[in-house]
C-alpha cells in the first residue's frame, strides 16, 4: 500500500482509533511510523524518531502482530528474552502479565497458547518498559467477550495515568467504546480526522428508521434522494444523509405510506460505512473536529 501525505498529531492521554477497510494502509501506516518500512515521511515520538529513543521500549511499546515466540517457553521465559534484548528489568514481567491477565506462574508453553492468549502476551511484551505511549494494530483481534472487556478497561485505565495510544481496529463497536479520536484512511489517503462524537454523526444528521407497506417503492425514493441504507431487518430501514421531513414530504407526495420514521443515533459500524460513502463522493472533510 503507498500512503499519500497522510499526516497527524496526537495530544497526551487520548487514545486515537486508526479505522479503514482491509488494505486502506492502516498497518503500513504503523510500520512506516515505527520505522520497519522505507518511507519518504517521518514520524516524532516526544520529538525523536523511534531509532533516535535511546530505550525505545520505555518510551514506545508495541504490538503489530500476533506474538512470534518459541513454542516450548512459557510467557515469562517469553518475555525474559524481549526484556534481556531491550535493557529492560525482569522486574517489569510480572506486572506486565498481570495487566493482561495472563498467569504468571508456570503455566502452559506459548505453542499451546490460543490466539487470544497470544495476543494478551504480545500486549504484555509492548507494556514492559512501562511506555507513555502505545501504538496497537488490532488489539483486540482473537479476544473473546471478557477478553474484549478486560483490554478496553487495561486501556482506559492507562490513558487515566496519561499514556496516549494509537490503535488500529476494524471491531468498531469495542473502539466506540474506548476511542476519544478517529483516523479514517482510505486507498492509503487520511480521509477523516475527527473526534469519536463527530464521526458519529457523519451520516448528515444521524440515521433516519423508516419502514412502509410498499418496501420496493421506499428503497427506490431514499436512492433517489440521495439517502444510504446502511441495513435493512424485516423490512425496516436504517438510512443515513436524509432528514425525517424530507423523506416524509417525498413520500407523501408519491402517495407512499410510511408506517414508521424515528430519528435515530449512528451505530459505529454505520457511521463507518456513511463515513467511507462521504469519502467516495468527495463529501467528507479530511480534518475536522481534532486537536
Amino acid at each position: 500500500m503507498i500512503l499519500d501525505d497522510v499526516s497527524f498529531a496526537i495530544p497526551p492521554g487520548r487514545i486515537v482509533a486508526l479505522l479503514g477497510q482491509n488494505g486502506a494502509g492502516k498497518t503500513t501506516t504503523l510500520r512506516l511510523m515505527l520505522s520497519l518500512d522505507n518511507g519518504s515521511g517521518k514520524t516524532l515520538f516526544n520529538g525523536k524518531r523511534y531509532q533516535e529513543l535511546r530505550y525505545p521500549a520505555r518510551t514506545v511499546g508495541v504490538m503489530l502482530d500476533t506474538v512470534y515466540a518459541y513454542p516450548k517457553h512459557t510467557a515469562c521465559r517469553h518475555l525474559a528474552v524481549i526484556a534481556a534484548g531491550a535493557g529492560l528489568p525482569t522486574e517489569t514481567i510480572a506486572p506486565a502479565l498481570d495487566s493482561v491477565g495472563l498467569s504468571t506462574s508456570r503455566g502452559p508453553r506459548v505453542g499451546d497458547f490460543s490466539l487470544g492468549m497470544r495476543q494478551r502476551l504480545s500486549l504484555a511484551a509492548a507494556l514492559l518498559g512501562e511506555p507513555r505511549i502505545l501504538v496497537l494494530d488490532e488489539p483486540g483481534n482473537g479476544l473473546d467477550p471478557f477478553g474484549r472487556e478486560h483490554l478496553s478497561g487495561l486501556l482506559l485505565e492507562l490513558t487515566g495515568r496519561g499514556c496516549t495510544i494509537l490503535l488500529s481496529s476494524h471491531d468498531l463497536d469495542t473502539t466506540a467504546g474506548l476511542a476519544d479520536d478517529i483516523l479514517l484512511l482510505d486507498g492509503g489517503k487520511l480521509r477523516v480526522q475527527t473526534t469519536l462524537k463527530e464521526f458519529l454523526t457523519l451520516g448528515a444528521g444521524g440515521v433516519l428508521r423508516v419502514r412502509s407497506d410498499d418496501p420496493a417503492h421506499l428503497a427506490q425514493l431514499i436512492e433517489r434522494l440521495g439517502g444510504v441504507v446502511l441495513s435493512v431487518t424485516r423490512g425496516r430501514y436504517r438510512v443515513s444523509g436524509l432528514r425525517a421531513e424530507t423523506l416524509a414530504r417525498s413520500a407523501q407526495r408519491e402517495k407512499l405510506l410510511v408506517t414508521e420514521l424515528f430519528e435515530d443515533e449512528a451505530r459505529p459500524d454505520e457511521a463507518f460505512r456513511a463515513a467511507l460513502k462521504q469519502t467516495t463522493d468527495g463529501t467528507a472533510s479530511t480534518v475536522s473536529g481534532a486537536s
